[in-house]
């Protein structure tokens, strides 16, 4: 399954590119049809940290990798694909200062299979059984919740009866409460699932407080598994979780929790933070963000890191605040030809910033075709697509096909630099409302599938 994530955390990927060296911790080959290996790694040990980097493939089949560890303990998922389709997956053991080998092979009849080689392969086969029952996203389907629950806990004690396999007395305790870990996740995620299923609040179920009641705020075992953040979620009203609307309230609810639960942990106080600021960030849109910064800054004081890395984002919200003179950039039309954006000031104007790599982005479109021909004929409004794309030809391809009847431009490389850091974009579709006098009207506008979005659109025009 290809991880969406990629893309919201790109900035994060390029910054944890992987070491290569003479001694790599992972090596290999593949054969049949295999062209695309991601791995999935938390160098960090939280599940915030994971990260989906793709690992080359040489001409004659082989790859490696190599990063450097922060933990003993690094397990790692691999999914091995042809022409964007999943073949097969495992799981891997590394440990600094040693190889593991894989070969992996897919057969005439399209069989998949991986084997290992080297000090921790015994661990290695163990953990790719232990992913293949608890992978979460083995749970996100249609099933009844007794289906996957019950599937969940056979799953559970064919891996228990494997621990006794594994000779080392640290390792087999890590996964022991690792098992036990991952188990409470997919029973959060499960029990969540069967909520919304019946229109009802999780904490009405007596299993799910039981689950609260044996999840540790400060097992940091529980960090990879994202457990102190689903206990402190557990604690919050899940309409607070306000995707693509004001977050602050959820913010604020979350720190408060926090502290009421003790967490002492360092390392889970860290994380919580930054599961925090994230969410607040990525899923947010409105809302009073300096009421939400005053509060963070006093609740991560003692990570400064995490406040560093998050104040651009609230100099970028300062920064195109409503009111604000809206920053111009160069523009270019599918012909070549340069414009500004301040060449379209004088009517209200709706921007959608996107790229055709982008998923999401490319789900907007048919929904700002409608929005398009609602006002056609109004000479109060103007949009505007301006794409972040690289690949030129793939942009104009994709033009041709859709054969947009609203303006398209592209935004050249560097430009689009200087223009995602002065609106404080840091993820696509964005979509930016400027006024007829040029003035920054929302930085950070409702989506067109939004059902109010003509409502606000019709709003700023009157203004």
């Amino acid at each position: 399954m290809k991880k969406t994530a990629i893309l919201l955390l790109t900035s994060a990927l390029l910054a944890l590119c992987p070491l290569f060296t003479s001694g790599q911790l992972l090596k290999g080959s593949v054969s049949g049809e295999i062209d695309e290996i991601v791995i999935g790694i938390s160098l960090e040990g939280t599940i915030l940290s994971t990260r989906f980097l793709p690992i080359e493939i040489n001409a004659d089949g082989t790859f490696s990798f190599d990063a450097e560890l922060k933990t003993p303990f690094n397990d790692v998922t691999l999914e091995f694909s042809s022409q964007n389709k999943l073949i097969g997956s495992c799981g891997a053991h590394l440990a600094a200062g040693e190889t593991l080998t894989l070969t992996v092979r897919q057969s005439a009849s399209g069989e998949f299979s991986v084997q290992f080689e080297g000090k921790y392969k015994d661990i290695s086969e163990f953990y790719t059984q232990f992913e293949q029952v608890c992978g979460a996203m083995r749970y996100v389907n249609d099933q009844p919740y007794e289906t996957n629950q019950a599937t969940l806990s056979a799953g559970v004690e064919r891996i228990k009866q494997q621990l006794s396999l594994i000779s080392d007395k640290e390792m087999r305790e890590y996964y022991t409460r690792s098992l036990d870990a991952a188990q409470k996740q997919i029973m959060y995620l499960l029990l969540q699932q069967k909520a919304r299923s019946e229109n009802k609040q999780p904490r009405e179920y007596p299993e799910y407080i039981e689950l609260m009641r044996q999840t540790d705020i400060n097992d940091e075992i529980g960090l990879k598994y994202g457990l102190p953040n689903n206990l402190v979620s557990a604690h919050i009203a899940p309409e607070l979780f306000n995707v693509l609307h004001d977050m602050t309230p959820y913010a604020l609810r979350f720190m408060e929790v926090a502290d009421s639960l003790g967490t002492t942990s360092k390392a889970i106080r860290k994380d919580l933070c930054n599961t925090c600021a994230f969410s607040y960030f990525t899923y947010g849109k409105g809302g009073d963000f300096q009421k939400f910064w005053e509060r963070f800054t006093v609740f991560a004081k003692d990570y400064p890191e995490i406040i560093a890395e998050y104040a651009p984002r609230i100099d970028a919200l300062k920064r195109t605040a409503k009111g604000h003179e809206a920053y111009d950039v160069i523009l270019t039309d599918p012909e070549g030809n340069k414009s500004k954006l301040s060449d379209f000031y004088g009517r209200l104007l709706y921007i959608d910033v996107w790229a055709t790599w982008c998923g999401p982005c490319c789900a907007e479109i048919p929904h700002l075709e409608k929005l398009v021909n609602h006002y056609r004929g109004n000479d109060r409004i103007q949009f505007l697509s301006l794409s972040l794309d690289t690949d030129i030809d793939a942009w104009k391809k994709k033009l041709e096909t859709d054969k947009p009847e609203w303006p398209q431009f592209l935004i050249g490389k560097k430009e689009a630099k200087h223009f995602q850091e002065n609106w404080g974009i840091s993820g696509i579709p964005r979509f930016i409302i400027i006024d007829k006098d040029g003035k920054i009207y929302d930085n950070d506008a409702l989506r067109p599938s939004d059902a109010n979005i003509i409502q606000v659109l019709d709003k700023a025009m009157n203004e």
